[in-house]
């Protein structure tokens, strides 16, 4: 193979494509031994078998769900009380946690027991995701 190309592409010559019609030769004998090379139409072919329209969104319909979301948020701003809600949500928020060795424990056999089952469960096939 070496030698190949080396003779190939050695040629020096003062024409501009030396070495290309070996170079076509490679390709035509290719060509006659592999028939999918020979379709000149294959761009066409695929071209005419895509839809001939895309079907997009319509305007009318972007524009009743864009309304649908401006109405939900003005009824939630209306009938929610933000202040009250977000001091809800600020109270569950503990001033102080404790950690002790027993918890990171149970975090341990938790992660643990979650890994040998995932394991278990590749292993005998029985997984579904």
């Amino acid at each position: 193979m070496t030698n190949e190309f080396n003779q190939l592409f050695s040629a020096t010559s003062s024409e501009p494509d030396s070495g290309f019609s070996d170079l076509d030769a490679l390709f035509n004998d290719a060509r006659s031994t592999m028939p999918q090379f020979e379709s000149n139409n294959f761009t066409k072919q695929v071209l005419n078998s895509l839809p001939a329209k895309v079907e997009r969104p319509r305007k009318a319909g972007v524009s009743i769900e864009l309304i649908g979301i401006l109405l939900g948020f003005l009824a939630a701003y209306f009938t929610i009380d933000f202040n009250s809600l977000a001091n809800g949500a600020i109270g569950l928020i503990p001033n102080s946690v404790t950690l002790t060795p027993l918890h990171g424990l149970v975090a341990l056999a938790g992660v643990t027991a979650m890994s040998i089952l995932a394991w278990w469960l590749v292993e005998k096939g029985q997984s579904q995701w």
